[in-house]
């Protein structure tokens, strides 16, 4: 069948071109064996739980397997180039050398007439240098160590060691104490030590008495059952973890959300109604009471909002 449009032919043949070239064929089967090794971590990242210790040891897998493909890259990209020639063959075309010059401005210009080496410098290795560089960056010690104070939750604490966990959540803590009001870093510092202690006693002496669903899992919840005047040092550090998103899909979900409900019709929306029909689209679990809605327009002072109803 012959298409007789030039525009769609046009982007046709370009498509083709671009796909059945040498470089998008190796960049893909290189993508493929690196994102296959950061899959385990953005599953953890986007769930809706973040389990930090699991969290840190993946990511810290993945980057040891990361660096050490980094190392024995000649050995690791043979097996992706035998893909890449094969997909290539399949497709009517052979991976190809592209052409090298003295003076190139554009494109990577290696010295070596091997197509394995060319590709392995130009694609590969960058690939994976740029992965690592960002996943340090974006897991870099202070990262990891902010997400400790969320071991201030009953259900992450519970069972666990007192005294490591309050050497974590101290050194957690620390960068936030210019937040808190406690006066300064020294202050702050001994009464956070002296409310852990009677923050995980309040909670162990539970165990056992308690079913595990009765214990707080979220920081929202923990904060619902801390006492500010009890533990005002806890309460205004899971008031900070309530602030911090656990994961990459967190800010997702709100723009997500966001998206939904402010559409280009309601453009002139005021903020409060669109948090509250924000809040409506989040929490669908709670209940919304038609007749109390209708009671409550019909008696509205409001004459743009009353709703006259004839029976």
């Amino acid at each position: 069948m012959v298409d007789s449009d030039k525009n769609s032919s046009t982007k046709a043949n370009t498509l083709e071109l671009s796909i059945c070239n040498s470089s998008f064929i190796i960049s893909l089967y290189s993508l493929i064996d690196v994102l296959k090794w950061t899959l385990p971590v953005s599953r953890i990242l986007q769930s809706t739980s973040l389990d930090l210790e699991s969290a840190n040891f993946v990511i810290q897998g993945v980057k040891e397997v990361l660096n050490e493909n980094r190392t024995n890259s000649h050995n690791v990209f043979k097996d992706i180039f035998i893909e890449s020639s094969n997909m290539a063959k399949s497709l009517g075309f052979d991976i190809q050398l592209p052409r090298i010059s003295k003076t190139q401005m554009n494109r990577a210009n290696y010295p070596t007439q091997n197509a394995e080496d060319y590709y392995r410098w130009s694609i590969y290795i960058p690939l994976l240098e740029g992965v690592l560089g960002d996943m340090n960056t974006r897991f870099c010690p202070d990262v990891i160590g902010a997400f400790n104070l969320r071991l201030l939750i009953p259900k992450v604490f519970r069972g666990k060691d007192n005294n490591t966990l309050s050497v974590k959540i101290l050194e957690a803590s620390k960068r936030f104490f210019p937040l808190l009001s406690s006066g300064s870093n020294n202050t702050a510092d001994l009464h956070l030590q002296g409310e852990l202690e009677l923050w995980f006693k309040f909670w162990n002496k539970n165990i056992g008495v308690w079913s595990e669903d009765q214990f707080p899992s979220t920081a929202i919840d923990a904060l619902g059952k801390c006492d500010p005047n009890i533990f005002p040092t806890v309460y205004q550090l899971l008031s900070i973890v309530c602030t911090l998103p656990m994961s990459v899909a967190t800010a997702e979900r709100s723009f997500s959300t966001l998206r939904r409900v402010k559409t280009w019709l309601r453009s002139r929306m005021q903020e409060d109604r669109l948090t509250s029909l924000c809040l409506l689209n989040v929490h669908r679990e709670v209940e919304i009471s038609i007749d109390q809605i209708i009671d409550r327009f019909g008696k509205s002072d409001n004459v743009k909002r009353r709703l006259d109803f004839v029976i």
